[in-house]
């Protein structure tokens, strides 16, 4: 029978260029036997094909590569200790795309949605960066985020970037145009109407 029965695996952090990962826990053993291992599945654990370079292993903490990184997506990570007992974090990495921002021209102040891939079902950490500035939240989930356009911005073309809990990142470039708000007499000429005196 196995003899890690408390082995636990609470966490890891992923530097999404390097597809360098840190694992977290306890009761791995000490040391790095045979089957010790750590894998990534891109389909909610059904199928690990991505396998790892193991490069530390302590009794709770690990160090892999995955060469090339992974790819954009939710991976749920597997390590196997020592003693081959397989411990699974479900969505534990989220590689974010961003497909479009609606509407794509805006005012500072006002609402707008980014509709894209990967951001995970909640923000944690995450965040919203709108030409460097930090956007408001609304509400996040993991194909759309609400955010509030920074009023600080001033009319002009900005990137946006969107960075998950886990720290990955992907950055639409030119994403959104902020423009200032336009007055009654610009309202009403786009709308055909006179405007009385």
């Amino acid at each position: 029978m196995p003899w890690n029965f408390e082995a636990t695996f609470t966490g890891v952090t992923y530097n999404f260029v390097a597809g360098s990962i840190v694992c977290t826990g306890t009761q791995w053993g000490t040391f790095q036997y045979g089957v010790s291992a750590i894998d990534a599945s891109p389909d909610g654990g059904t199928t690990y094909p991505r396998n790892s370079l193991i490069t530390g292993w302590t009794g709770v903490s690990a160090g892999a590569t995955f060469a090339p990184p992974l790819a954009q997506g939710n991976w749920a990570i597997r390590l196997t200790t020592s003693d081959n007992t397989p411990l699974v974090l479900l969505n534990a990495i989220s590689i974010p795309r961003i497909a479009s921002i609606v509407p794509a021209t805006g005012v500072a102040g006002t609402n707008a949605v980014i509709n894209g891939l990967y951001f995970g079902s909640t923000q944690g950490a995450g965040s919203v960066r709108i030409g460097g500035v930090l956007a408001t939240v609304v509400s996040w989930g993991d194909i759309g985020i609400n955010i509030i356009i920074p009023a600080t911005l001033l009319p002009g073309t900005y990137d946006v970037v969107v960075t998950t809990r886990t720290g990955a990142y992907d950055t639409l470039a030119g994403g959104i145009m902020v423009i200032t708000s336009p007055s009654k007499s610009q309202i009403a000429i786009g709308l055909g109407v006179g405007i009385g005196m």
